[in-house]
């Protein structure tokens, strides 16, 4: 934890070429409100870097590739105020997606980003209740995505896409108040446990017929209670 303090208000901008774990460095720092453009080219590890910034007023911003990414977990859990996150950002070898933007209740709509090497996207989007919008960004060898979308209760649609390894579905849309429909392209085929599910979509009045013809029979009931 490298500088998680509260009493930081300003960080400057300094070299960090050579940093390849910034996991919790800037935890915690609730009273910033900027932060400045820093270089994470050779960082694989950015797991809860900036956890709980949460005054800060836009998302951090890398300058040069964020290619060797492999972990952003928590990375930007509970940043609250923003309305759109930076494109410059680069996941494509980025496999741990736990809990990254939970709470980041301003967001209104989110990038298309290559998340295709993601397998675990637990809660990754919960309590994001700004969202208006989320394009489709597959995620083939994903197998958790429990809560996902948890509590994205503005997000009226949910555009199909690839989660074909996906086998834990538990909560994913639970608490989706303006969901009114599911669309029909959605594959689960692997998937064991939609558990509460949709959960309190309370808009939601027709479901698709034949959504589940999966691999597998030992599937939870509960989806929609």
């Amino acid at each position: 934890y490298t500088f998680a303090r509260n009493s930081f208000v300003v960080f400057p901008s300094i070299d960090t070429i050579k940093v390849i774990n910034f996991a919790g460095a800037w935890q915690s720092c609730s009273s910033m409100t900027t932060f400045p453009t820093l270089n994470y080219s050779n960082a694989t590890n950015l797991s809860s870097i900036w956890e709980g910034c949460s005054n800060l007023n836009s998302f951090p911003s890398p300058s040069g590739s964020t290619s060797a990414l492999n972990n952003v977990s928590k990375a930007f859990y509970g940043i609250k105020n923003p309305t759109s996150f930076p494109t410059s950002w680069d996941f494509i070898n980025v496999n741990q997606f736990n809990s990254t933007w939970v709470g980041c209740e301003g967001l209104t709509s989110f990038p298309t980003f290559n998340m295709e090497k993601c397998i675990n996207a637990q809660s990754a989007w919960q309590n994001c209740f700004g969202l208006l919008t989320f394009p489709k960004i597959d995620m083939p060898l994903n197998t958790n995505f429990n809560y996902t979308w948890a509590s994205c209760t503005s997000l009226a649609t949910n555009t199909p896409m690839d989660c074909s390894s996906g086998v834990a579905f538990y909560g994913t849309w639970k608490e989706n108040y303006a969901l009114t429909a599911v669309d029909s392209g959605w594959e689960w085929k692997k998937g064991n446990n939609f558990g509460a599910c949709w959960n309190g979509c309370t808009l939601l009045t027709d479901f698709p017929p034949n959504m589940f013809r999966w691999e597998q029979d030992n599937w939870n009931v509960s989806a929609f209670s």
